[in-house]
């Protein structure tokens, strides 16, 4: 967008750690966030550390005269019920239904824009079924919608992470779709792991789980599922060395193997893998403005749950560099 354009207003939903408004920050692109949504206490306090957007809380309880009107809604609906690391309940579950939750702000507010994430699971859920009605739900609503399967891995992060975003806009239909974006450099190489895999770029790795805690500078590390599990010898635990790690999800720990030793990703590193800066989640802070440490078990979490930066910054920047060159 040109530096003369007025910023945009936005809303987020299901805001997390504040991942789609640190995407939008680091495309550059001007949105006055009039608010978010969140009722998780842990990933609202770390919020309340780099952003000072009024909380709305429960989305369910939210009326439509309850929030100023806005341009766009950004949102990772919740995808436990979509994945095939929960119970792939769908609609049936509570979380799958809150959906239609977003779909009501969207019917009420009519934003021009909406750029909606979940995991690439709700594809093939039901035989398809649930992301067909997902679609014709947004399409009623009159919106022209676009999607794409986008791999964090293909955004200058190496973790392999697969999510599917909906773009969807009312009014003038562009030229020129957003999806298929280009790939900004794949990060599967030894060159481009270590600055996200040490603890420190260009120092050593610590094995915190052997005895001796041995460092390396080694470039060739081998990402590593469930590494407290005793028994390591389980191949689909080991991706082959210098690929992506694995997608980082709330459930599961995550860990490095050199060939010799495995220890977990510390949170910094989690950090880095989606695309935050060192230390986002360290800190959480008090509604009066004190700040609290968050435990290692909560970043974890909360990161698990957050969106890649990197994938929404690429997505914003074409979106809108895209819409204020066709108004």
């Amino acid at each position: 967008m040109t530096p003369d354009t007025p910023a945009l207003t936005g809303f987020s939903a299901f805001s997390g750690i504040g991942g789609f408004e640190q995407g939008f920050r680091m495309a550059g692109v001007p949105i006055e966030w009039i608010g978010h949504s969140e009722i998780d206490p842990y990933p609202e306090s770390i919020y309340r550390t780099h952003f000072t957007f009024p909380n709305y809380g429960d989305l369910t309880k939210l009326t439509a005269q309850d929030i100023p009107d806005f341009d766009i809604l950004v949102g990772g609906f919740p995808c436990q019920a979509f994945s095939v690391a929960g119970r792939r309940k769908g609609f049936q579950d509570q979380r799958g239904s809150l959906f239609f939750e977003l779909a009501r702000l969207l019917r009420n507010k009519k934003p021009r824009y909406f750029l909606l994430e979940n995991v690439k699971g709700l594809l093939f859920h039901n035989e398809g079924r649930t992301f067909s009605a997902i679609i014709r739900t947004l399409t009623e609503l009159g919106y022209c919608v676009e999607w794409s399967v986008c791999n964090s891995a293909d955004f200058g992060v190496p973790q392999h992470r697969e999510r599917v975003f909906l773009i969807g806009y009312i009014g003038k239909i562009p030229t020129r779709k957003v999806f298929p974006l280009i790939r900004e450099g794949t990060a599967d190489s030894q060159e481009q792991l270590p600055a996200t895999k040490t603890a420190e770029p260009g120092q050593g790795m610590r094995y915190a789980n052997h005895r001796r805690r041995p460092e390396i500078c080694s470039r060739s590390v081998a990402p590593v599922l469930t590494p407290d599990q005793e028994q390591i010898r389980q191949s689909q635990r080991f991706k082959k060395s210098g690929s992506p790690a694995y997608t980082l999800v709330a459930s599961k720990q995550h860990g490095v193997y050199d060939g010799y030793h495995i220890r977990k990703l510390t949170p910094r590193e989690c950090e880095r893998l989606q695309g935050f800066q060192d230390d986002w989640t360290r800190y959480g802070s008090t509604p009066d403005g004190n700040p609290v440490p968050i435990s290692d078990y909560r970043r974890y979490h909360c990161l698990g749950n957050a969106v890649t930066t990197t994938v929404v910054a690429a997505i914003a920047k074409k979106l809108f560099s895209h819409f204020s060159q066709s108004s």
